[in-house]
């Protein structure tokens, strides 16, 4: 909490100090439209000044790792808002001294683009070992992502993105994890690629999707949104064409999302082996759960109903009421929305066969191998 508050009060600062920065200039060009020197001062102010308070008040206290790559892209930004403020009489002065940054700005990105394209080559090559040895694609996706590129907000977005791609445009032909194939990676093999070779037939396999009946619901979805983005788009174009265009493709994203999360829902159970239990719920919630760090796995036949307040403290993926309570001895990480890491003590599930779930949850917890 203490965190959200800091990240919250940097924010309202920098835009305090940039707004104040803009307002003055802004009236000091209107003063004295005819002297170029302005023209330079408010071009540094906006490409220099101002991204130098955003990285000093925001993302110097933040967590981030690449920390330079979230300011580089506002010097661009300040010289076309600078474009903006200046009159007409020194747009020309202007640009004389934009365009040369401009020109450096777009050779650090493309080093950039060019250093990106190698991660990307680098999860591909990656991808192809552990699929030699993980029998799910969405997984191997999963640990090639993180190998490569890490944690951090950059890296979940796109792993969540790749992942939603998968699912949505190659998942088709995919059935859910096979023990017998799991059984079949070895020992040897899965310790050279990092993958977790308790993962075999052994494992406890838990569905989700079919008592909340997600595919029926995301049939259902599908029609209304399509006939909603229809008449959405057709009226909206009368009044600006771009902005239809902006909701039919964020209507057409949203569709990608609801269908991704409910194949993903569909291939990759939650599973649980003699190390943890491996939550992969749909796009909505991902963790790993040591049983080290479980205090308890409950369930309520009648669901569980959560307050605004329940919502905000702990994990909850459900699309109903949740059946099952996984009370945790600490704060763990997990991945919510968009793949964003979380802190939380309580996670809630719907599973589709709550009863068996906790039970097999606490004979791992006492050391018995469960019998499928």
């Amino acid at each position: 909490m203490s965190r959200f508050k800091l990240t919250h009060s940097s924010y309202w600062r920098f835009a305090a100090v940039a707004l104040l920065i803009i307002g003055v200039d802004s009236a000091v060009v209107r003063l004295g439209a005819a002297d170029q020197l302005l023209a330079y001062a408010v071009l540094f102010d906006f490409m220099l000044v101002i991204p130098f308070f955003y990285w000093f008040l925001v993302v110097r206290k933040s967590e981030r790792t690449r920390k330079w790559k979230a300011v580089l892209p506002l010097p661009v930004l300040g010289g076309v808002a600078a474009w903006l403020v200046l009159p007409h009489t020194l747009k020309q002065t202007a640009w004389h001294a934009i365009w040369p940054l401009e020109l450096l700005v777009m050779g650090v990105e493309a080093a950039i683009i060019f250093y990106e394209i190698r991660l990307l080559v680098r999860v591909i090559r990656r991808f192809r070992q552990l699929r030699a040895v993980e029998p799910n694609t969405g997984e191997a996706i999963r640990m090639a992502f993180k190998d490569v590129i890490g944690e951090g907000k950059l890296a979940s977005l796109l792993l969540h993105d790749a992942s939603m791609f998968y699912y949505f445009f190659f998942s088709w032909g995919a059935r859910r994890e096979v023990s017998q194939k799991a059984a079949a990676v070895s020992t040897t093999a899965a310790a050279d690629a990092d993958v977790d070779a308790d993962a075999d037939a052994s494992d406890a396999v838990f569905t989700y999707h079919k008592e909340t009946n997600q595919v029926l619901m995301a049939a259902i979805a599908t029609k209304i949104l399509v006939l909603e983005s229809i008449v959405a788009h057709l009226l909206l174009a009368m009044w600006s064409p771009i902005a239809a265009w902006i909701l039919t493709v964020s209507e057409i994203w949203l569709l990608i999302l609801l269908w991704a999360d409910t194949r993903a829902a569909v291939l990759q159970p939650i599973r649980m082996n003699r190390k943890h239990i491996r939550l992969r719920y749909g796009l909505r919630l991902q963790a790993d759960l040591k049983w080290a760090d479980i205090e308890s796995v409950e369930y309520s036949k009648a669901g569980y109903e959560l307050t605004a307040e329940d919502r905000k403290l702990a994990a909850s993926a459900s699309l109903g009421s949740p059946n099952v309570r996984i009370m945790l001895r600490r704060q763990v990480r997990v991945e919510g929305f968009l793949f964003l890491q979380r802190e939380v003590r309580t996670i809630y599930l719907s599973a589709d066969e709550p009863q068996r779930f906790c039970e097999a949850a606490s004979n791992y917890k006492a050391g018995e191998i469960v019998q499928l």
